[in-house]
């Protein structure tokens, strides 16, 4: 769920960005730059979230009212958060360089 929240965020954004490329190359190519975007748009959600991982579900458990230990289920998270937000800058520097090569 916390992945498709993040999808959702993300889609707009990144539409806009590849709209606006495909309207400087003065292409019609709309429907195959939103496919493309989609795509990456839920890999990059997938990477950065990584929904299956036990950090996650620690953290799920803890939110569910299930017994888990507070303190590791705090501190699990806590891990969890700071390397979602080193995998979303190391995506979106890799997207950068795709980009940068391609043109």
């Amino acid at each position: 769920m916390v992945w498709l929240v993040a999808f959702a965020n993300l889609l707009p954004s990144y539409l806009l960005l590849s709209f606006l490329v495909v309207a400087y190359e003065k292409s019609s190519r709309y429907v195959e730059a939103a496919i493309v975007t989609g795509v990456a748009v839920v890999v990059l959600a997938l990477v950065v979230i990584l929904p299956g991982s036990r950090p996650f579900r620690l953290g799920q458990e803890w939110t569910n009212c299930r017994q888990v230990d507070h303190a590791t289920a705090l501190e699990e998270t806590y891990r969890w958060t700071r390397a979602a937000g080193v995998r979303g800058m190391w995506c979106r520097f890799g997207a950068y360089c795709c980009c940068r090569l391609s043109v």
